[in-house]
């Protein structure tokens, strides 16, 4: 669990930055390219998913219609590190002229698997091929690329009184730590759009689950953290290379 004290550290740092109306850029390397078309059917797979990066504030939507009711508002920027918004997409809507004009997203924020409906020219859609698993009863951390394994991490999840929740969720803020907080979680911390099932507030933040390092290699394997997925700070720079905003990530009871 990501603590109030480290979200406020790092939105004063970068408060300058989002009053200039602009985010820190953080290349990595993953296999996302701009999607050249719109197909109908975006459902994220074991091989491919879409993503979609908001461009200016929308109302999400229960569904595909203007005056539909209303889910969530939705920013152009994440809540931590002020960077592009980037949605994992679920589906597509096509209108009468064969046009996509609705896209549906997963969006963060309580209940777990929440989604909603924005209008396509609120996004820019993208593909990758990235996708991330979370194996709870194995305690590791699996990254995929085109369906194929590329890489395995030992974790610690969450115990039984603060469990790891489980469902599919998807990167919502990548961002590199500094100072404080990168010597708590290591140099990065992946937040995700999932939330504690317990803990409704974690210091005075929204109890948001993430995927962090941790300078403590012996809790590794062990069922022992708030309901974050704890890795080594080596591990967490290795997923870092493929979990961009709107990667999918399953967490999993197995």
């Amino acid at each position: 669990m990501i603590d109030a004290k480290s979200r406020r550290a790092r939105l004063l740092l970068l408060a300058s930055v989002f009053i200039l109306g602009a985010g820190p850029s953080v290349l990595l390397a993953d296999a996302t390219t701009p999607a050249a078309t719109a197909p109908a059917a975006a459902a994220p797979d074991s091989v491919a998913s879409q993503t979609a990066t908001v461009l200016y504030p929308a109302i999400a939507r229960k569904s595909p219609a203007p005056r539909a009711a209303k889910v969530a508002d939705v920013s152009f920027y994440t809540a931590y590190s002020r960077s592009d918004n980037v949605l994992l997409v679920e589906g597509m809507n096509v209108n009468a002229k064969g046009q996509v004009d609705w896209v549906k997203v997963r969006l963060p924020g309580r209940p777990n698997g929440r989604a909603g409906w924005l209008p396509r020219a609120a996004v820019m859609l993208a593909s990758t091929n990235a996708r991330i698993k979370v194996r709870l009863k194995s305690r590791v951390v699996e990254t995929y690329n085109k369906g194929a394994l590329t890489g395995s991490y030992p974790a610690a999840v969450g115990t039984g009184g603060t469990p790891t929740p489980i469902g599919r969720f998807s990167i919502q803020d990548p961002y590199p730590t500094k100072g404080s907080e990168a010597a708590t979680y290591g140099p990065w911390i992946l937040t995700l759009t999932a939330y504690s099932s317990v803990f409704k507030t974690f210091g005075a933040g929204p109890g948001t689950v993430a995927i962090h390092g941790w300078p403590d290699a012996s809790v590794i394997g062990k069922a022992v953290s708030h309901g974050c997925v704890r890795v080594t700070n080596d591990s967490v720079a290795a997923i870092a290379k493929v979990a961009k905003g709107g990667t999918p990530v399953d967490i999993v009871d197995d």
